[in-house]
């Protein structure tokens, strides 16, 4: 059977790049009208501040533009895949402790100005070529462009949903949002069942999504079979789950314990 990098391959592109555009203004406008005391507000994300959390948005889009339109390698990880975490978490924890002298209205500036600058490079780049990894979807070589572009839009659909938890205010949700990124995160699943026997399927409603995979590869589902394991849960709470937000889980399961544990520990982010 093929590995799920050719499936990836195969795979019609998903385009977000009028989704890029739509999320950093609503970033913009929300970040905007915090008052004082919010910018303060413990996340979800361990340790980090509402401010924080933009300051770290900041990071991503500077080290971005400087990689895909500069050709700036800049400081490459170039360890194991168990070490890529922590790497990850001390890079991204040094940035943000070196914002600290940094206004909130000048981090919005900032969101501001890559915005544009990023939306170019984006759209510049042919979808179906080969570009850099996306850890938790294929970990063994490189992605088409469309994956790596698409992980960017769910990374700052998971932090500007972190940060509207903070706040009390609704998150980013139903089709608009998280249909696209349902469509992107779902190459973690693969990943997860890695060596496992069977066929696991995963329900998901609001919006709607229904994925069967056996001995970790997608397939096609066949309506007469029953699967050995099977899970359902809200497309919000996959998002949550899938982003190691805490206390996510599959909401009703039901059949083999370890392909539903495989299940559980798909995630589509890295740190």
């Amino acid at each position: 059977m093929e590995p799920a990098r050719w499936q990836v391959l195969d795979t019609e592109p998903v385009d977000v790049s009028a989704l890029l555009r739509d999320e950093r203004a609503t970033l913009l406008d929300l970040l905007g009208g915090l008052r004082d005391g919010e910018w303060a507000s413990p996340t979800d994300c361990p340790g980090w501040s509402v401010r924080d959390v933009a300051a770290h948005l900041v990071h991503d889009d500077l080290r971005l533009l400087a990689h895909l339109r500069d050709g700036y390698a800049g400081v490459w990880f170039d360890g194991s895949a168990a070490d890529l975490g922590p790497w990850l978490h001390d890079r991204n924890q040094r940035f943000v402790d070196g914002t600290a002298d940094l206004s909130p209205r000048l981090l919005v500036d900032l969101l501001s100005w890559t915005a544009p600058r990023l939306d170019a490079v984006y759209g510049s780049r042919d979808p179906t070529a080969l570009g850099d990894a996306v850890a938790w979807a294929v970990p063994d070589g490189p992605c088409p462009n469309w994956l790596g572009t698409g992980r960017e839009y769910t990374e700052r659909l998971a932090h500007q949903n972190q940060i509207r938890r903070a706040c009390g205010r609704d998150e980013l949700a139903g089709a608009r949002w998280l249909g696209p990124a349902l469509d992107i995160w779902r190459w973690c699943l693969p990943v997860a069942l890695l060596g496992t026997r069977g066929s696991a399927r995963l329900e998901v409603n609001d919006p709607d999504r229904t994925w069967t995979l056996r001995d970790g590869r997608f397939v096609e589902p066949r309506p007469s079979a029953n699967p050995d394991a099977a899970a359902s849960l809200h497309a919000a709470g996959l998002a949550r789950l899938w982003t190691d937000a805490p206390g996510a889980d599959l909401a009703t399961t039901t059949g083999d314990p370890s392909l539903l544990e495989a299940l559980r520990r798909a995630r589509a982010i890295v740190v």
